[in-house]
């Protein structure tokens, strides 16, 4: 495909992602969006954070605190204002993608499977894209600091990239065995790993208080078997509605609904199985060579088993699967399969239960069964497929060079 039939494509799908502007997105978009940047357009950013008593980390706050100022210097709406921001996240995340990996057709996959994220249903996932994007490129090109710098941004945006944080860690070590600590230079590590991560937490910490720790405490304290993530507790969830409704109700017109436990002990099972197998990715990437493409490949399986096994996982958790997927297949042209695969998994588990405007689909998706759960099978399926495929061989293949879509 020529340049330009590629960059047409791309503006194309730039111009469906406008189109989107005045989609209203899911309950989250006026429950817990609207509602937060009120909150910091009239109490300010500390105080707006507090008062919100959200499970989002603060800079998601400031940036809501900006959409803010922006409209009122505009003289929109907010809600136009929160869609357009979402809308220049999109094009910046596309922007950042091409300028590391110059392959256009490519970016334009990636900006078109992240369109049913962002601009339709309006979740803020894609504020934590660029900098993610760019602390991979900076880790990549092995300059420590500002990969410290970018990932904690990323973090301090969302709280589910600090499940890559242990496979970044890793290969910054670049060691496969505890006998090769020496190897290890700690100098740099203090000085452009620790130092800077540590000041810029607290700092946080100095600036936001108790309510950052409360915040985090509140993000890893769901009690949902599953908050509509097509994973393993959403089996769970349907089997329980078909099999035990006397104690957790029946299905509602053929369909499983959230289930909320109490029990401590049977969520903290569920966790420690969770934690098993992420920990034994870990290790696994430990044991390998720490080529880039390896850490993106086991960064990938190691957060698919929180999306899979964890409890409270919620449907658009698999936003940073597509990423990492996109940047794993560019990098070695056999993991095309995945990067499909995740892109359509994380779009499907958004579109079965909201459609493309947030208000559902326009049909039942029961056809005989809830089509949730043989999703849901499938998504355990991918998850063990790349685990037994990465995980439970003994030594990963050299790495390839790097490819893509051309």
């Amino acid at each position: 495909m020529g340049k330009a039939q590629q960059t047409f494509l791309f503006i194309a799908t730039g111009l469906i992602a406008l189109s989107l502007l005045h989609s209203p997105g899911t309950g989250d978009v006026s429950y817990f969006w609207m509602r937060w940047l009120h909150n910091v357009e009239t109490q300010g950013i500390r105080s707006g954070f507090w008062a919100s008593y959200g499970d989002y980390p603060p800079l998601t706050y400031v940036i809501l605190f900006a959409v803010a100022k922006v409209s009122q210097l505009l003289q929109i709406e907010a809600f136009v204002g929160f869609k357009l921001s979402l809308a220049v996240f999109l094009f910046s995340t596309s922007l950042v993608f091409w300028a590391w990996t110059k392959n256009l057709l490519l970016t334009m996959i990636v900006q078109l499977a992240l369109i049913l994220n962002s601009m339709a249903l309006g979740y803020v996932d894609i504020y934590f894209a660029p900098t993610l994007i760019l602390s991979l490129w900076a880790l990549q090109a092995r300059k420590l600091f500002a990969f410290t710098v970018l990932f904690s941004m990323t973090c301090f945006i969302k709280w589910q990239p600090v499940i890559v944080a242990p496979f970044a860690l890793l290969y910054i070590l670049n060691i496969e065995r505890m006998a090769e600590w020496k190897r290890i230079d700690f100098k740099k590590l203090l000085w452009s790993v620790i130092l800077p991560g540590l000041a810029l937490i607290l700092l946080a910490l100095l600036i936001f208080r108790y309510e950052l720790i409360a915040a985090f405490t509140r993000a890893t304290d769901h009690r949902v078997l599953s908050g509509y993530a097509l994973n393993f507790h959403w089996m769970l969830t349907h089997l329980l509605h078909t099999f035990y409704p006397q104690a957790f109700g029946s299905l509602v017109d053929g369909q499983a609904t959230i289930i909320e436990l109490e029990n401590l002990r049977i969520l903290t099972l569920l966790k420690a199985a969770f934690f098993v197998l992420y920990a034994s990715v870990i290790f696994a990437f430990w044991r390998r060579e720490k080529t880039f493409e390896n850490l993106i490949l086991y960064a990938l399986i190691g957060y698919l088993a929180y999306f899979t096994f964890n409890v409270g996982v919620h449907e658009n958790h698999l936003f940073l699967v597509s990423i990492l997927a996109a940047v794993l297949f560019w990098r070695r042209r056999e993991h095309l399969l995945t990067f499909i695969i995740c892109a359509l998994a994380a779009n499907a588990n958004l579109f079965i239960f909201y459609g493309v405007d947030g208000k559902g689909l326009p049909i039942s998706r029961v056809v005989g069964v809830d089509l949730a759960f043989p999703l849901s099978i499938l998504n355990v399926l991918l998850f063990f497929a790349l685990f037994s495929m990465a995980v439970l061989k003994t030594r990963t293949s050299p790495a390839a060079a790097p490819a893509g879509l051309h």
